[in-house]
């Protein structure tokens, strides 16, 4: 406590002080805010997977060709680490199976 008197009293160290006093309060400051970081970018990771599951269901529910739709699933298959196991598609009803337990589904009704 006497050496911290004496630097303030003689100015030598003072700016060595302010920083380090200021370094603490940035470092306590972070240690809030990280875990709220980590868990959006967790977050967001997930919705731009689920948007990219959409995707590929959709461009899949738009081709009529089975030859599109197997190079289709084995591109996306090959670049990413969900992989789709099944995908169904008739006339009035189109679903698909990821490897995670996703699972998505659109069906056409008739409106009176």
């Amino acid at each position: 406590m006497v050496v911290i008197r004496l630097i303030i009293q003689n100015n030598k160290g003072f700016s060595a002080i302010e920083a380090l006093v200021g370094f603490v309060l940035l470092s306590s400051m972070m240690l809030l805010y990280l875990p709220s970081l980590t868990q959006n970018i967790y977050r967001f990771q997930m919705v731009q997977e689920s948007s990219n599951q959409w995707a590929v269901f959709e461009t899949l529910v738009k081709f009529n060709d089975s030859k599109h739709l197997s190079s289709t699933i084995e591109r996306y298959n090959q670049n990413t680490t969900i992989k789709i196991l099944d995908f169904y598609q008739d006339e009035w009803a189109a679903s698909i199976t990821f490897s995670d337990g996703t699972e998505y589904f659109i069906g056409l009704t008739d409106f009176y």
